[in-house]
């Protein structure tokens, strides 16, 4: 699958690049975080939640950003987490939008963070504020999910009353502004007063 993923958003990227008509626009360098999640079937959700939440302009101008960005189902998982069905019902409670906000702040960090310079026990801090762990494990033989790596990469959310995994399922979508590492699960932080 993380395989399926890489290929979807070079095959993607390569498509929207070599259609386009000036020398600008042909170079691969000049995609977004948001716009690679925009043409992804797979960050459909996260790039309507970037809509909704008013995030878009920031993953689509400079700057230098990680993003752990969840698959559409682990966006879903996200709302049910928040006790919603289906991510649109969010989008219509101001509260729940704050709270979808902070996990996908929570996904972010302010720096350009390539898989190879993630380390084991590492702790990461996100522009939400808080940190999350990230683990590397040898990738076992009979582990198709992670066919030609030798580590799997996961991140562990810090909120004690509602652990949480993701784990890297691609790695290193080069941006304009940053980075992107696909994640199949959602880290809710601690959003608790003091958590933030």
């Amino acid at each position: 699958m993380k395989n399926l993923i890489k290929i979807a958003l070079i095959t993607l990227v390569f498509t929207v690049v070599s259609c386009s008509t000036t020398e600008e626009e042909k170079d691969f360098k000049a995609v977004s975080i948001a716009k690679i999640a925009e043409i992804t079937p797979e960050f459909s959700d996260f790039s309507r939640s970037l809509d909704s939440l008013g995030l878009t302009s920031t993953f689509e101008n400079d700057g230098d950003f990680t993003v752990f960005v969840p698959t559409n189902d682990a966006m879903l998982t996200a709302a049910n987490n928040l006790g919603y069905a289906k991510l649109d019902s969010i989008f219509k409670y101001p509260t729940a939008k704050d709270s979808l906000r902070d996990i996908l702040r929570y996904h972010t960090i302010s720096s350009r963070a390539l898989s190879t310079s993630l380390t084991n026990n590492q702790d990461v801090t996100s522009l939400y504020g808080q940190t999350f762990k990230v683990t590397i494990a040898p990738v076992l033989p009979a582990d198709v999910t992670y066919a030609g790596e030798t580590n799997k990469v996961t991140l562990n959310g810090n909120n004690p009353s509602n652990p949480t995994t993701a784990e890297v399922i691609a790695r290193d979508v080069i941006c304009t502004n940053g980075v992107i590492h696909p994640v199949n699960g959602v880290l809710i932080p601690n959003f608790s007063p003091t958590g933030n």
